[in-house]
């Protein structure tokens, strides 16, 4: 146990299997800043080659844990649960998980 204030160590194992780095960020989230780890990679040639999401192939297995995407090309994300399922696949440029 902890006592309040006393410092809480903690060990994340996440496999970020892509060629996009991981960075620390303050990712905007259906609007505001939010604070944590944000794992996210572009989809792949979204533009010249028409490749897109395919819904239902994000997951994640972590409490806590948010699934988000963004239709700008990053710049902002939006969370699956504000939206309440899957967005229109031809629209995300990017997916991710806030930690």
């Amino acid at each position: 146990s902890v006592l309040v204030g006393g410092v809480v160590t903690y060990t994340l194992d996440v496999l970020h299997a892509s060629g996009s780095p991981a960075l620390g960020d303050l990712p905007v989230v259906d609007g505001a800043a939010r604070r944590g780890i944000l794992l996210s990679d572009p989809i792949p040639e979204f533009i010249t080659a028409g490749t897109s999401y395919v819904p239902g192939s994000l997951a994640v297995d972590y409490a806590g844990a948010e699934r988000v995407y963004s239709t700008d090309d990053g710049l902002t994300c939006r969370s699956f649960s504000a939206l309440g399922g899957e967005p229109a696949a031809a629209s995300v440029t990017h997916v991710g998980v806030l930690f």
